[in-house]
């Protein structure tokens, strides 16, 4: 640690007359103010306290001549804040913060802050200059401004769609002694998650406490709500909306038929409620084919604003029953489809005359159809039996 000390000569250089000690000025506070200086607790007023230090009867570094003496600035003169009544010793209720040194100018300047517990109000204090001349003012302490927000209570609970957690939301303002500050205004905002504020702005207490109450909304998963502070001091809180589905019901899309190798028709779609019968947002479907043959798509989807989510069921190769089920949590709900063969394709073209080879067919003549899906999964020759009964015959009657 380094010591720096400014000395002046008791006698001017050459002769027996006594040097005249530097002349000291306090520019700021002023006489008419009673040398009174006003800080916040915690906060800081800038060069509130500024003297001036000129060599008096010598001259000093910078001046050129002895006659310049009396107005020559000496540097590196410092600014203290002491108890009147017991100087030089600290004040108990303020102080400069950082150097207080002159300059080249000869000026000092001293930012005052409060001491922290001091307390609210005047004081008594004597400012030093150099540790030789003191002036005796005051210094008035007032409530500080909010500087630093912190999480009082209220942070990482859980809660269930259109119920609000146990305990409100509450944040501290504070100082910067760390006091509570009345009369801060903080803005609250939801930035992740479905939930909704009471109140998008507060303003703190004597306890220096804002509050604001939550609601969950439809959707499951995280909720983050940020409380600001000006534009700097921000906190977050993280919550946990752990939405209770109730219900799940089959919307449209069951009891449905589709051929080989077809989609179905109409969606497949469910709709989830919560206990209190809103519909749950956001919630992961799960869809799979549990019987049968067929593909699903998507085989997971979110539900909507309504709680529904939906997929599309396409039959495979066979027919019969399909089954998809649509699963979420403990809930569930399966779909009944049917799947059934290609049918036949013909038109009057696809017959012919077994005999002539002609297309179309004759009375009591042989005929051969030809087409799709007339005869899906045989292949070779089949034989019918042999029918004895006449060819059908209609008889018209003449008038």
């Amino acid at each position: 640690m380094n010591f720096t000390e400014i000395a002046f000569a008791s006698n001017i250089v050459g002769t027996l007359r006594g040097a005249d000690p530097p002349t000291i000025s306090l520019l700021t506070p002023t006489v008419d103010t009673n040398y009174t200086v006003t800080v916040a607790q915690g906060g800081v007023a800038t060069n509130a306290v500024t003297a001036q230090i000129l060599a008096g009867s010598i001259p000093y570094n910078n001046c050129p001549n002895q006659g310049q003496g009396t107005s020559c600035p000496i540097p590196g003169v410092s600014i203290r804040i002491a108890d009147p009544n017991n100087s030089p010793a600290p004040s108990p209720y303020a102080s400069c913060k950082g150097s207080t040194l002159s300059d080249q100018t000869g000026v000092a300047h001293c930012n005052v802050v409060a001491t922290c517990g001091s307390g609210l109000g005047t004081f008594p204090v004597a400012f030093l200059i150099g540790d030789d001349i003191a002036f005796n003012g005051n210094v008035i302490i007032t409530q500080g401004t909010g500087q630093s927000l912190s999480i009082f209570s209220g942070n990482n609970q859980n809660g269930s769609a259109g119920q609000s957690p146990q305990f409100p939301l509450v944040v501290n303002v504070t100082n910067g002694c760390g006091g509570p500050v009345t009369g801060a205004q903080v803005s609250w905002k939801v930035t992740q998650g479905s939930a909704t504020l009471a109140n998008s702005s507060g303003t703190s207490g004597s306890s220096g406490h804002v509050s604001n109450v939550l609601t969950f909304g439809p959707a499951p998963g995280p909720v983050q709500v940020t409380a600001t502070l000006g534009t700097s001091a921000i906190v977050t809180f993280t919550l946990t909306n752990n939405v209770v589905a109730s219900t799940m019901t089959i919307v449209s899309g069951n009891n449905q038929t589709a051929t080989i190798n077809s989609a179905f028709a109409l969606p497949l779609t469910v709709q989830i409620k919560d206990v209190n019968n809103n519909p749950v947002t956001g919630a992961t479907v799960v869809f799979a084919v549990t019987s049968g043959n067929g593909t699903v798509n998507p085989t997971t989807a979110q539900t909507d604003s309504q709680g529904r989510a939906s997929a599309t069921a396409t039959a495979a190769q066979s027919s019969g029953l399909l089954v998809v089920t649509a699963s979420y949590a403990a809930l569930s709900s399966p779909f009944n489809l049917t799947v059934v063969p290609q049918g036949p394709i013909v038109t009057a073209a696809n017959f012919q005359n077994a005999a002539s080879f002609v297309t179309g067919l004759v009375p009591c003549g042989l005929g051969i159809a030809t087409g799709s899906g007339i005869a899906p999964g045989i292949t070779g020759t089949i034989s019918a039996p042999v029918s004895s009964a006449p060819c059908p015959t209609r008889s018209m009657a003449s008038p």
